[in-house]
């Protein structure tokens, strides 16, 4: 099937031109060990373009002249540009990307080639084994599906997935593992923000003060999160008792342990990175510090029933479980 040169049609130029403008794209990183300790890396093989920038730029009227002009000396017709925006919007545009655009025929017969069944990462049944364009079209493809953060995520990256996020600081580090301050492009974060009106209804131990205080840290810290990285194979183990933990804790606490917000876990090429709430309030010690001690008797019997939350937390953390069994195995990172 004849295609057109990519750039023999305006229609065809005009979409090479957009791809080639450096405002088109987000800039999104790699795992904390593909970035440097401190600042965020530029690396262009981490940009990318959001779907909600897809959706505003290719109207029908577009997609109906892309269509055109990758058709335009076929003996075929083109598909219909509605089904293309509704189910194979990226597809489309990454074959239009490689100058295969008329392929897209191929992706229209078949549900598991729709947007949201992609990136591949093996060749899908629909392409035959002697399909020439596959690998260009896999390494294009990357940029245009950044990994969503999902509440309680739980996923094995390659490192040619993108994460829409930025790398603000390094926390700290200790142990085997590293933490860092880390900000989530709105678009992509799906992570459940915690609402303290919510943490009232549960409980009585929340004071109005406390409300207030964490209802004005969601709203600075929004989309901002803690990424603590673990960087050695060896670490897996320490990794995966936090995660189950975490996860433990979140189904058993009944009231809350006052333990940091767990949002998930994944592991991008060989770091193991868990999500964690951002909270900016300082460390324990600093809280004491800064404020009085309680005086009267609801106060006092706040604090310490915080407190012992806090500590059974800890210990569901750090290996409650084992505790109790006599085996005496804790997490250390």
């Amino acid at each position: 099937m004849f295609e057109p040169a990519f750039d023999e049609t305006e229609a065809c130029h005009a979409f090479q031109s957009w791809i080639g403008n450096n405002d088109t794209w987000r800039q999104g990183s790699g795992s904390p060990n593909a970035n440097p300790e401190h600042g965020e890396t530029s690396d262009a093989s981490y940009r990318y373009i959001p779907m909600s920038v897809l959706r505003r730029e290719f109207t029908k009227p577009k997609i109906k002249r892309l269509l055109d002009a990758v058709f335009a000396r076929s003996d075929r017709a083109a598909p219909d540009a509605e089904t293309i925006i509704k189910h194979y919007l990226r597809p489309f545009l990454i074959l239009v990307h490689i100058g295969r655009g008329s392929q897209i025929l191929r992706f229209v017969k078949q549900d598991n080639l729709k947007d949201d069944c992609l990136p591949f990462q093996t060749l899908p049944h629909g392409l035959p084994e002697s399909t020439d364009w596959f690998h260009t079209f896999c390494e294009k493809q990357w940029q245009f599906y950044p990994v969503p953060f999902s509440y309680n995520m739980d996923r094995d990256l390659s490192t040619r997935h993108i994460l829409p996020l930025k790398y603000i600081r390094t926390l700290g580090g200790g142990g085997s593992a590293i933490t860092y301050q880390v900000r989530i492009d709105t678009e992509y974060n799906g992570l459940r923000q915690s609402d303290p009106r919510e943490l009232v209804r549960q409980t009585l131990l929340v004071s109005r003060p406390s409300l207030m205080l964490r209802q004005n840290i969601l709203e600075r810290n929004r989309d901002v999160y803690v990424i603590k990285s673990y960087r050695t194979h060896e670490a897996q183990d320490c990794y995966e008792t936090e995660c189950n933990g975490f996860r433990k804790l979140r189904q058993d606490s009944k009231p809350p342990a006052n333990i940091i917000a767990f949002y998930g876990n994944f592991m991008w090429g060989s770091s193991r990175n868990i999500l964690l709430e951002y909270a900016d309030c300082g460390t324990l010690k600093d809280y004491m510090k800064d404020k009085a001690p309680p005086v009267r008797a609801e106060d006092i019997e706040r604090f310490w029933n915080n407190v012992l939350a806090l500590l059974d937390g800890l210990l569901t953390i750090h290996g409650k479980d084992y505790m109790r069994s006599g085996k005496h195995k804790f997490m250390i990172g």
